[in-house]
């Protein structure tokens, strides 16, 4: 999910030079300013999808789910090799990917941010995968 071209880009740096195609998800709020942070990158191909209902968990589950059924045969990428990141959007996005993720068995990240000694943010760390194994 797309919030930040700083964290886009700290992701997008952790997984060169495997990393062939990337979805955006935004809300409609966002969507300008995911196409301008795409615009200069030439080494990945990227699909913007949007959310119109920022605060709608069940429409980004659906997203994700059809990114994972259908988009990836899309594109020629094997559903387990592709990682959803967390970082951006509302938190009913979040809870949406995340069920998504846990339901396929899928890869979950976070671009965490990093802070200075007055606690404030100034650049992403480089992306954590989130792991839960369940029965």
């Amino acid at each position: 999910m797309f919030s930040r071209t700083d964290t886009l880009l700290e992701a997008i740096k952790h997984h060169q030079p495997e990393l062939k195609h990337c979805w955006l998800i935004v809300t409609p709020e966002m969507q300008t300013a995911a196409g301008a942070a795409i615009a200069d990158i030439s080494t990945v191909r990227f699909s913007i999808v949007p959310i119109t209902n920022l605060y709608n968990t069940q429409a980004c589950y659906e997203v994700v789910r059809h990114i994972y059924q259908s988009g990836t045969q899309d594109v020629g990428i094997q559903p387990q090799n592709v990682v959803s990141d967390i970082t951006g959007g509302t938190k009913p996005m979040t809870m949406g990917m995340i069920v998504a993720c846990l339901e396929g068995n899928f890869p979950i990240e976070h671009v965490p941010t990093r802070y200075d000694q007055m606690n404030r943010p100034f650049g992403p760390l480089p992306p954590i995968e989130i792991r839960v194994h369940h029965g």
